[in-house]
């Protein structure tokens, strides 16, 4: 047996649905029995954390910062405080522009990128709403990403905030984070990146990219459901009120006052998500176990095939261009036939791919399209599943009528 056939042994989708392909990781990617059965061990033997002082407690306590810590190093964060668990990226930017709401004043101005998932975009636009500041959008490019010199020149003195994605989710193009980072600090801006896309494909240095804040989901990485991490420079994180108050979150209450624990636990309030934390821990570890360097060459290779694959079908228009920096997605159309038909038709082949805006419809009407097709791999894809997907699409018109 070979690697690839031992890892994907590990997953139960492939042994409970023989024959189905699924080529939908960047919407969810599949998560390893491993994986599952570090949380499964957790909750058969749970206890609350930071409650106790006994025995289960006080373990419940060390593997839930246990957890922290392998995610701080595994973006390389500077310290523990900078890592704060959500239930999931939409969560986190949802935190950020409520706890930034103090730090934004009438008048000002937030940047969005044009190609953002919806999760990136809306808690801005309804801040903004909130303190009567304005939103523009920061062009995308040809190519699909952003231009660190447009950036530069769409900037203005009262842009507080700029809104970008690392990876975008609809056309795997790879933006220069680290680049568009420098120019917002020229002027003074803080900005938030969605590093859901990212974050599976990418070993993170949030250090060298230099970005304040940025948000992903474990889900896209292999974890279970329902946990995040919301990044943000320890300056900057202590400057913001927490988005929920209840349990866990203080350090002590009087009738008339209140003094809040320190980070992260004053932004986690309740009681936290350790199984969930526990599974993203160990969805980075089993990466890294893996080897993040086949990981990536053999990513890389499948989205070439898939993207050259896609681009040379008569009738399909691959989106974002066939350039290197392209992250394992490839969305497309397909001419006179609607993306929910390729779907069910795809679905009929045994193949799983996603259809419809795919939360990005400002991106989608700027390309001028209702909607689009996106197919999306992990490492545990093969060849041969890439080719029996370009075999059904380049069908596709044929099955109907065309």
């Amino acid at each position: 047996m070979g690697k690839l056939d031992e890892i994907r042994a590990g997953y139960g989708f492939f042994a409970n649905r023989p024959g189905r392909i699924y080529l939908d990781s960047a919407a969810t990617a599949l998560c390893s029995e491993a994986v599952l059965r570090k949380g499964l061990e957790f909750d058969l033997n749970r206890a609350s954390p930071y409650r106790g002082l006994y025995r289960e407690s006080v373990e419940a306590t060390d593997a839930y910062e246990g957890a922290r810590e392998t995610v701080r190093r595994a973006v390389n964060a500077r310290f523990a405080e900078e890592i704060v668990f959500t239930r999931g990226a939409t969560e986190g930017f949802n935190l950020l522009a409520h706890s930034l709401r103090d730090q934004l004043r009438e008048g000002d101005e937030i940047l969005i990128g044009e190609a953002e998932h919806h999760s990136n975009m809306l808690p801005w636009r309804e801040l903004a709403k909130a303190k009567n500041a304005s939103v523009r959008y920061l062009p995308v490019g040809d190519d699909g990403r952003y231009d660190p010199g447009t950036l530069l020149k769409t900037l203005r003195d009262n842009t507080r905030i700029l809104c970008v994605t690392h990876v975008s989710n609809v056309l795997g193009q790879v933006n220069d984070l680290a680049a568009l980072c420098a120019a917002a600090h020229q002027n003074g801006t803080l900005v938030v990146a969605d590093a859901a896309q990212s974050v599976p494909h990418r070993v993170l240095d949030v250090q060298a990219l230099g970005v304040d804040f940025l948000c992903f989901s474990g889900h896209k990485l292999g974890s279970a459901m329902g946990i995040g991490v919301l990044y943000g420079r320890l300056e900057h994180l202590e400057t913001l009120p927490p988005l929920l108050y209840g349990g866990e979150m203080v350090d002590y209450v009087e009738e008339w006052d209140v003094q809040y624990a320190p980070l992260p636990r004053r932004m986690e309030a309740g009681t936290v998500n350790v199984s969930g934390a526990l599974t993203l821990a160990a969805a980075f570890d089993q990466l890294a176990l893996l080897d993040r360097t086949w990981i990536t060459s053999r990513e890389r290779a499948l989205t070439r095939r898939l993207a050259d694959g896609v681009a040379s079908i008569p009738h399909v228009r691959l989106l974002g261009g066939r350039g290197e920096c392209r992250e394992a997605i490839a969305a497309f159309t397909v001419d006179d036939v609607h993306p929910h038909d390729v779907a069910q038709i795809m679905d009929a082949h045994g193949i799983c791919i996603r259809a419809g805006h795919h939360c990005a419809q400002v991106l989608h009407r700027r390309l001028r399209l209702p909607g689009s097709n996106r197919a999306s791999l992990m490492f545990y894809n093969t060849e041969t599943e890439i080719d029996a997907f370009l075999d059904a699409l380049s069908g596709v018109r044929k099955e109907m009528g065309l």
